[in-house]
């Protein structure tokens, strides 16, 4: 539509300071616009701007963030909930084991509350960070686990109370979103291909992968940054470098019926090999793309035996193939 306005009320330009002046953006639920700079050093300068709506000739006020602890690399993750005077910004240290809440009042006034996160690793909350139901947070970065935190404003204590292994939700994913009200997580998993991740938390113990999105394009995103946001039925994904994605989150979408899994493939004389998993008796069409964007085709019909799999036996064709299985 447009840029944001980055000038004061007289021209002048007001956004400055930090590694970089501008790095990550959220919105709070009366439209207000956050945006952080980028520090090294929490000591150093950490800023927000706000933009009270996004109209094109709103000029941003500047909001410093104080009592941020020196050594703390702050502006690589960001979420923002609430509106008015109760509106609240969580940011996570890339470089230690903190989060910073910023509570920021209509008029402009900012309060910090910075906890120490008992369980948690030096840069787990550094590249993604979302608002979970009441006061809990989740957070992760690139090949860590995907965390959700317990915190309490009283006693200014935080502990991680639910980490999910690599075989519930993949460590590939680097950023979060979430959705409290309807028990959703949603991530950007860095693979081959890059790609969006659905999951119910309905039973925190036991995620269920609602639905895995290949992203079309497949650019290196070489700091392992972006963001994911809902927005009513809607899911937004920034992967960098590779664009932004919108979903449509239907939960009344008829699921498949025999959903299935293909296992590590294995190339020999030409073909690539592997072994799809899915129920008894059903029919599988598997299709092969030397590229995401231009389209699947049919590489034949599989059913699986009473072993629950079958071998499936493609054409290895060019150096990178994607395969996927569709019921039939």
């Amino acid at each position: 539509k447009h840029p944001l306005k980055t000038t004061d009320f007289d021209g002048f330009q007001i956004i400055s300071g930090g590694t970089l002046p501008l790095n990550m953006i959220g919105v709070s639920a009366d439209g207000a616009v956050y945006a952080a700079n980028l520090v090294l050093d929490g000591s150093a300068g950490l800023r927000l701007y706000r933009w009270d709506d996004d109209g094109p000739e709103t000029s941003p006020i500047v909001i410093d963030v104080f009592d941020i602890p020196a050594g703390q690399r702050f502006g690589d993750s960001l979420a923002v909930r609430g509106s008015g005077d109760d509106t609240e910004i969580l940011l996570g240290s890339r470089s230690g084991t903190v989060a910073a809440l910023v509570r920021v009042s209509a008029a402009g006034f900012a309060t910090t509350q910075v906890f120490d996160v008992t369980g948690a690793a030096a840069g787990d909350f550094g590249l993604g960070v979302a608002f979970g139901a009441g006061d809990t947070f989740w957070g992760t970065a690139g090949a860590r686990p995907v965390l959700h935190v317990a915190f309490n404003t009283t006693l200014g204590t935080a502990e991680v109370f639910k980490s999910y292994g690599a075989a519930q939700i993949p460590t590939a994913i680097a950023t979060v979103g979430v959705d409290p009200a309807r028990n959703l997580v949603a991530g950007l998993a860095l693979e081959t291909p890059d790609n969006i991740q659905l999951y119910n938390l309905t039973d925190p113990d036991a995620p269920q992968l609602l639905d895995q999105e290949l992203l079309p394009v497949d650019n290196a995103n070489v700091n392992g940054t972006g963001a994911v946001a809902f927005g009513g039925n809607r899911l937004f994904v920034l992967d960098s470098n590779n664009g932004i994605h919108a979903y449509v989150v239907d939960l009344d979408a008829t699921q498949p019926a025999d959903p299935a899994e293909l296992g590590a493939p294995a190339v020999a004389d030409g073909n690539l090999t592997l072994t799809l998993t899915g129920t008894v008796g059903a029919t599988y069409e598997v299709q092969t793309a030397t590229a995401l964007g231009g389209g699947f085709t049919a590489a034949g019909e599989f059913t699986v035996g009473q072993d629950g799999t079958v071998r499936v036996t493609v054409p290895a064709t060019g150096d990178t193939l994607f395969v996927r299985a569709v019921s039939r």
